[in-house]
Formats: C-alpha cells, structure tokens, sequence
C-alpha cells in the first residue's frame, strides 16, 4: 500500500525537491570530501574524472546528482517496504523481532484489557487511583491503535513497519474496508487540501528515510573505501576520523529512521481522514444512492463491495442493491374509501367537515 499512498495533489516536484532532491545534494558533497580523497587516482573512474575540465567535472556530478535522485525516487516503494521490514521477515533476524514486536503488543493489549475489566467495577470510581488508572488506560489504546496492526498475525519485524501496518488496517477495523484495495479508488475523490495534506506528511517520511538510507549508504562507502585502500589506517590521524564518521553516520541513519516513525503517525492520521470524510462520495460514485442506516449496515455493504472488488464475478455472494426500497411517507396519500376518516383527523371542526364531505354509499348503483 505504501506506493499507492504517494504524491495524490499532483505535486510532484515539491515533494521530489524536498524528500529526494536535497539529501542526494547532501550525500554527494559529503562523498566528495570524505570519500573521494582516500581514493587513489589509479581507479580507472576518478583517474577519468581528474583528466576532465573543471566545467564538465561539474557537469558530470550535476548528472549523477539528477540519475540518483530519479532512481531514489522511483524507488521509494522498496526502500519504505525495506524498513517495513518486507524482505527480511523471513530471516533469523525478522522473525526474532517479529517475536519481540508481538511480545509487546500482546503484553499491551492484556494490560489493556486487565485495566477495562477494573475500570467497570462499581467501586472502582471510588479508588483514589481510578483518574490515574483511566489515563494509563488510554494510553494503553493509543498505543495499540497507531503503533500496531490489528492481530498478532499482522505484526512487522520493525516500528516502522507495524505504524504503517496500523492505519492501513485502519480502514478495515472501523469500516471493514479493504484499504489496499479501495485506496486507489478513494484518491480521486479527496479534495485537494486533504490530498496536500497527505502528501506533506508523505513528503516528511521519505525525507527522513532516505537521509537515513543515504547516510548508511556513506557509512558503508567510508568503510569500503578506507578497507579496500588501507593506507596509513595504523596510525591515528586517520584511524582516528575513520571510527569518528563511521559512528556519526551510523548514528544519523539510526537517528532519521527513529523521525520516521513520527512522521509515519502523522501520514496516517491523513490517510485515516480521507477514509472518514470521503468514503461517502466513494460510495456514491461506486453506484450507491442510498446511504447505510447504522454502523452495521455500512460495515456489511463495505465489506461485501470489498470482497467484490478483490473477487469479481468469483464471489458467490451477490452485491446489496444500488438502492434500498423507501416504505411511502404516512398520511401522504390515503385511499379513496378512508379519504373522509382522515379529512376528519385534520381538521377539528368535524361537524362542518360532515356538512361539507358527501360520503358514497358503498351499496350505491353505479
């Protein structure tokens, strides 16, 4: 879902600016006085580079500037799914912190859960502890509504990826609404200050993941560099700055993954709002007249529509109708044979209305 929740006001240069752009611009300048320098000028590409005038030097790095922030930006579906934790799940390392993220969810809910049952005790108002107790207790559901998915099953070897994970699965705890499924189809019906709004806060995540995937990727590329080129590594006037920026950057790209995860609550607080406000519309649009009466109903329509779009004609269960049938408005148009019993009911003067309406016989002749 995350490449489905991406760039949906059409403002596509500001948030390439912003969240590719200017953390390339970044990661190159760093790569030229902290990389470049430490390699020798046998390397075929920067012995190339040197032979080049200072005019196409700056040509060739404004090149390289522009191909990696188009590739950083048509990749930005892997990399979110990469800190998700999508590819790795599966490895010792995945399901270790699978474990550990669903420890904590079920330790959460089962605090949740053990505090709810205290709370609706009669005495439980007369404890001295019982405002103290509600607070924790809404803590507890804050938690459990924007930093997890809705089942253990659902639960991501990374933070990142069970917030994501959180309101996506919003849509379907509140409505029962296929969020991936539907998304596509809501997009056109978000007006544009929400869908500005989803795309800042979009905008924000990428920001902090790709500063955190680019300074990783320095990290790696100052080890490489003074691994693959060892000179002078023994003594410490180089030793020394070596250790200093492998720490600094792997702090920084530990530091923006952790401003991610904030900003990831605020991408789904919009997204969850498009859900709120315009799935109505979508309804309409889908082929809806009528609007569900309660919860329920809206629930059973949402769900079935949702099963219909994933299936097709493969769902045995037929779609609820384009529109439910109204039962007539009362007193709207009474009958011919009762026309005089209900002139009376709405009038108060009925020995006038006796005087003025001329009831037929029903054994008349014809």
């Amino acid at each position: 879902m995350t490449n489905l929740l991406s760039a949906i006001s059409g403002q596509f240069s500001k948030s390439l600016l912003l969240s590719t752009l200017l953390p390339v611009v970044v990661f190159v300048l760093l790569a030229l006085v902290l990389v470049v320098p430490h390699v020798p000028g046998t390397v075929p590409v920067l012995h190339w580079a040197q032979g080049l005038d200072t005019e196409w030097r700056l040509a060739a790095i404004t090149l390289g500037v522009i191909l990696l922030t188009a590739l950083l930006y048509n990749l930005n579906g892997p990399v979110i799914r990469f800190y998700e934790g999508y590819p790795w799940c599966d490895s010792w390392v995945g399901r270790w912190r699978t474990r550990v993220h669903r420890r904590r969810m079920e330790s959460t809910s089962a605090r949740w859960h053990g505090l709810l049952t205290l709370l609706r005790d009669d005495e439980a108002e007369r404890h001295p502890g019982y405002e103290t107790a509600i607070e924790h207790w809404n803590e507890l559901a804050r938690t459990l509504n924007t930093q997890y998915p809705d089942e253990p099953g659902a639960v991501l070897p990374t933070r990142l990826g069970n917030v994501i994970r959180s309101f996506e699965s919003y849509p379907w705890r509140q409505y029962k609404i296929r969020s991936i499924t539907v998304w596509p189809r809501l997009t056109p019906y978000i007006d544009e200050a929400c869908a500005a709004q989803i795309d800042e806060a979009k905008s924000s995540v990428d920001f902090m993941l790709n500063s955190s995937l680019l300074c990783g990727a320095l990290a790696a590329l100052v080890a490489a560099v003074h691994l693959g080129f060892p000179v002078g590594l023994a003594s410490a006037r180089v030793l020394v700055p070596f250790v200093l920026q492998l720490a600094v950057f792997g702090g920084l790209a530990y530091g923006f993954y952790l401003a991610a995860i904030s900003r990831a609550q605020s991408w789904g607080m919009t997204v969850k709002t498009a859900f709120d406000l315009f799935r109505w519309k979508l309804l309409e649009g889908l082929g809806y007249r009528s609007k569900p009466g309660s919860l329920e109903e809206e629930r059973s329509l949402w769900e079935a529509i949702s099963n219909r779009l994933i299936l097709s004609d493969l769902m045995i269960d037929p779609l609820p109708p384009y529109e439910v049938a109204r039962e007539p408005a009362k007193d709207a148009s009474p009958p011919q044979k009762s026309r005089a019993v209900w002139l009376l009911k709405k009038r108060k003067d009925k020995s006038l209305l006796l005087r003025r309406i001329d009831i037929p016989s029903r054994t008349a002749d014809p």
